[in-house]
């Protein structure tokens, strides 16, 4: 049984200054959809259509602070900034190419480039002229707010890097055994899933192909092309979308009867960005909700597809350049220079305790040891209620 290919709801600049597109379809569209970064090459000044809907390009080279007056979006079309919320409390993210946010009416908020990015470009989409309006004073208090982390946008560049040496895919083609394994051992029927730091789609498509409903997030925008060329190919129609595993914001659904984090969590090593995305999950799984999460429990890299030859490595430190086995198109294989990216090893117990902290119980351990990951742990989890 496959799924029925969805119509591809991607932003583009005719579509957001189509005339004939009410404001309320074109939010929708922003609020889940897509992004033809490309199509706004074309946008060099502010365009205004007759119902007031306001387009506007801006560079970001420096910090600028803005308060929104009424419905606003931000789609980034390259680069990275961070977005930071300057309410009581301020709270920020970092948003990348690709993607898009609501900006919060009514409060001001800050946008600058992200620590490894030196010129960002966004598109400003307000449904009336002015909306948004530059308030310089709040400058200092941007200042205030420490950089945002964003080295897990490392996997999206070398997912480009890897293309580019003619690659045509980082993952292996077929699923994650331990997910396949987990499906038949939990007896999963199709159901809703959002699948957690997705890459190329592997998963994704698998699970698209046996009727489950799909919706697969990642930040690596090079990776999510791949996923959706190949769920075309395939006939079957997940929806993949850019968002940070983190924030999990604007998307298509509210509830998931299924997660799934194959691999994503553990290139995660800071302790509050895995608290906000365990504590997102935990809000976005339907009561009872199955979590499969894969994580590598110790020897990060020994048994990857792309390091043959474990003992030879060194030190795996992250940012120490080591070289990587690729395979071409032709199949023949070739080794590319990577720099080794943060990543964090948890013995199964210490995931559990993890896990138990954030409001999901042990259904079952299913840990093995596969090429993707090496010596992993492999958990399904159950969502506990509040105060459970």
């Amino acid at each position: 049984m496959t799924t029925a290919p969805r119509v591809h709801h991607a932003i583009s600049l005719k579509s957001v200054l189509a005339p004939d597109t009410a404001w309320s379809e074109l939010r929708s569209t922003l609020a889940t959809g897509s992004v033809d970064t490309d199509s706004f090459a074309g946008l060099e000044e502010a365009r205004c259509l007759p119902d007031g809907r306001t387009v506007a390009r801006r560079c970001i080279a420096g910090p600028v602070c803005f308060t929104v007056s009424d419905e606003a979006f931000l789609i980034v079309v390259s680069g990275r900034v961070e977005l930071v919320t300057l309410a009581d409390e301020a709270s920020g993210e970092v948003v990348g190419e690709g993607q898009v946010r609501r900006l919060v009416h009514g409060v001001a908020a800050g946008v600058r480039p992200s620590a490894h990015t030196d010129t960002a470009v966004v598109v400003e989409v307000s449904n009336v002229p002015g909306a948004l309006k530059e308030q310089p004073e709040s400058l200092p208090r941007l200042a205030e707010v420490p950089a945002l982390p964003d080295y897990y946008y490392g996997y999206s560049d070398r997912y480009a890097r890897v293309y580019e040496a003619g690659a045509p895919l980082w993952e292996p083609p077929e699923p994650n055994e331990a997910l396949v394994h987990a499906l038949e051992v939990m007896g999963v029927e199709p159901c809703s899933v959002i699948d957690l730091g997705c890459g190329e789609g592997r998963d994704s498509n698998y699970l698209a192909g046996r009727g489950f409903d799909v919706v697969g997030v990642d930040v690596a925008r090079p990776a999510l092309t791949k996923a959706r060329e190949r769920a075309a190919a395939q006939g079957v129609g997940p929806t993949f979308l850019e968002r940070d595993i983190c924030v999990l914001a604007d998307l298509p659904r509210q509830r998931f009867d299924l997660a799934i984090n194959m691999g994503c969590l553990h290139m995660i090593p800071d302790s509050d960005l895995r608290s906000a995305h365990l504590k997102r999950v935990h809000e976005l799984l339907a009561p009872d909700g199955l979590f499969l999460v894969a994580h590598c429990r110790e020897r990060w890299l020994d048994g990857f597809f792309s390091v043959p030859d474990y003992e030879s490595v060194g030190p795996v430190v992250p940012g120490r350049v080591i070289p990587r086995r690729i395979r071409l198109e032709d199949g023949s294989t070739t080794e590319l220079m990577l720099p080794l990216v943060p990543y964090k090893e948890s013995p199964t117990a210490e995931l559990i305790d993890e896990m138990n902290a954030h409001g999901f119980t042990l259904a079952a351990d299913l840990s093995s040891r596969t090429e993707a990951f090496g010596s992993t742990s492999v958990l399904a989890l159950r969502k506990r209620p509040p105060h459970a």
